[in-house]
């Protein structure tokens, strides 16, 4: 069947691309969806169908916002045995280094064409694309957390163990998942809401979590209690139980999820450092003020929000369903805890490196720091070499506070100093 004649309940492809087109632009992608629902076209309009329709409509990539985005200096750097050294692998996919040791979340290196999907064509993982994917990671692995089993999740994570000698942590579903493609039952932690794992020196704790909604209904929805055959196409890839983690190591504290629903909203993580909050469909952007409020975390950063179709190669874009100017007017206007930041493909951010505390010092020490409140945990220090970093722990004792207001002239400063 060729492209112009597939088939859809409400006509053909091209008719409906019509007229998405037309009524896009003018409706937004909400009240759009909204529209085809109210209009009886529920069954047709699947997420697959509905990224289909809207193939046209994409958006730019990071530069617009390069002021929001963070990295370190040298991708070649060790990561420090004292941080957490984060790299954003694409889609839901990260690893997260501490010293000799690396933790890989969702890693989805094969990112099939659009076309592909939407047609629920035979669906493998490219080896390619993996052992391109697989050149920014370590070559050892404590474990891979799996959020949930859709296919932009979970098809590669077992060629992925198998190179890396990986353990997979996920729900049943995404263990019987995974031994269909052959991988065995040991190399498969199986977890649920409430569950905590210590592997290396991470400590993991499971929360629950929910997958965003498309017209009403949850793309590929189910779950496994045995293992099934391999699967072969998208749809084979059951949503199974959603979860969200809570990953600890050298201190330090980061939640992560998918996305979500705003009836379901994180609870019960703790303090948090930094929340990685899945952002890709309408639902997960609806719950993101109430999720960024419940968690309170001193970096906030949506993920999930790039064109998971094309390959990696072609650079960050967002995808055709998001919407980040949404989510960063959210941030700005209801004055949201945490400092909104963004990660590009394969260029690794030490979280809080152990430099900037010693710039911090150093500037306080001089007198150069003006602080400003930003969020219930975290102040925002700005000194006159253009320091930008985050004020860890408050003055003690007899030790001298920062000074509240801005020094343009720190010589005249230690003048006036020394004069009295």
């Amino acid at each position: 069947m060729t492209k112009s004649a597939y088939a859809l309940p409400f006509g053909r492809v091209g008719t409906a691309r019509c007229a998405v087109q037309h009524a896009w632009p003018r409706l937004g992608l909400t009240a759009f969806l909204g529209r085809l629902t109210r209009l009886g076209h529920r069954s047709a309009m699947s997420l697959p169908v509905a990224l289909l329709l809207l193939a046209p409509v994409a958006h730019a990539g990071l530069q617009r916002y390069r002021d929001l985005v963070v990295a370190d200096q040298s991708a070649n750097e060790r990561a420090p045995s004292h941080r957490i050294r984060i790299t954003y692998l694409g889609v839901n996919g990260y690893q997260f280094e501490a010293g000799s040791h690396a933790l890989l979340i969702d890693p989805y290196f094969t990112r099939a064409s659009l076309w592909r999907i939407s047609t629920n064509q035979t669906l493998t993982p490219d080896p390619a694309r993996i052992a391109t994917g697989l050149s920014h990671v370590r070559p050892r692995v404590d474990a891979i957390l799996v959020t949930h089993g859709h296919f932009d999740h979970l098809l590669d994570v077992s060629p992925i163990a198998r190179k890396t000698g990986a353990k997979i942590v996920g729900s049943p579903t995404v263990a019987n998942l995974v031994r269909a493609t052959g991988l065995a039952r040991g190399q498969c932690s199986v977890v649920k809401p409430g569950d905590r794992r210590t592997i290396g020196p991470w400590k993991i704790t499971v929360l629950p979590s929910a997958h965003d909604h498309v017209l009403g209904s949850t793309p590929y929805p189910g779950t496994l209690a045995r293992v099934p055959p391999l699967p072969e196409r998208p749809n084979d890839w059951k949503l199974g139980e959603p979860l969200a983690f809570v990953i600890e190591a050298n201190g330090r504290r980061i939640y992560l999820d998918s996305g979500g629903t705003p009836g379901v909203l994180p609870t019960g993580a703790g303090r948090i450092d930094l929340a990685i909050l899945g952002v890709a469909l309408p639902d997960s952007r609806q719950r993101y003020p109430a999720a960024v409020r419940a968690l309170e975390p001193r970096y906030v950063l949506p993920s999930h929000q790039d064109d998971f179709f094309a390959p990696a190669a072609r650079g960050f874009t967002f995808g055709k369903m998001t919407n980040f100017p949404a989510i960063r007017r959210m941030h700005t206007e209801e004055r949201l805890p945490g400092r909104l930041i963004l990660l590009d493909y394969f260029r690794p951010w030490t979280y809080l490196k152990r430099q900037a505390r010693r710039n911090c010092a150093i500037a306080a020490t001089h007198g150069l720091i003006e602080t400003t409140r930003r969020s219930p945990r975290s102040d925002s220090i700005r000194t006159a070499g253009a320091i930008h970093c985050e004020l860890l722990r408050r003055p003690k004792g007899n030790q001298q506070k920062p000074s509240s207001r801005t020094i343009s002239n720190p010589r005249r400063t230690s003048l006036r100093r020394r004069e009295r």
